[in-house]
C-alpha cells in the first residue's frame, strides 16, 4: 500500500493512521481504501481533453450564427455550450493534476521496488 498523496510505502503501518511522510490521513481497511494509491488513478483524462474543444467549437459556431441571423436562441444555446466548455476545462484540469500526481507516485513506487 502506498500513500495517494506522496507515494510513501505504508507497509507495516496501522490500517488507519497518518502517512509519516506527508501527514495525510489514510484508511486501508478492506472496502474503504481512503487515501491509498490505486494504479488505476494513473489513467489520463482523455475524454475531458476531447470534450472541451468540441464544446468550444459548437459554442463559437452557434454564437456567430446567432449574431449573423439575430437569433436569440442560438446565442442562448451558444452561451450554454460556452459554460459547458468551462466546466469540462475545469474538470479536465483537475483530473490532469491528479493524473500528474499519480504518475509521480507510480514512478516513485517503481524506483523503490527496484
Amino acid at each position: 500500500m502506498y500513500c495517494s498523496s506522496c507515494g510513501y510505502s505504508l507497509r507495516n503501518l496501522p490500517h488507519i493512521h497518518q502517512c509519516p511522510e506527508c501527514g495525510q490521513e489514510y484508511n486501508a481497511r478492506p472496502l474503504v481504501m481512503k487515501g491509498i494509491f490505486v494504479p488505476s488513478m494513473a489513467d489520463p483524462p482523455i475524454l475531458e481533453s476531447i470534450m472541451a474543444p468540441v464544446f468550444a467549437a459548437g459554442a463559437v459556431l452557434l454564437i456567430v450564427g446567432g449574431v449573423q441571423t439575430r437569433d436569440i436562441w442560438r446565442l442562448v444555446i451558444g452561451a450554454a455550450l460556452t459554460a459547458g466548455c468551462y466546466v469540462e476545462l475545469a474538470q479536465g484540469w483537475a483530473k490532469f493534476k491528479k493524473f500528474r500526481v499519480a504518475i509521480r507516485i507510480q514512478r516513485r513506487i517503481e524506483r523503490e521496488e527496484e
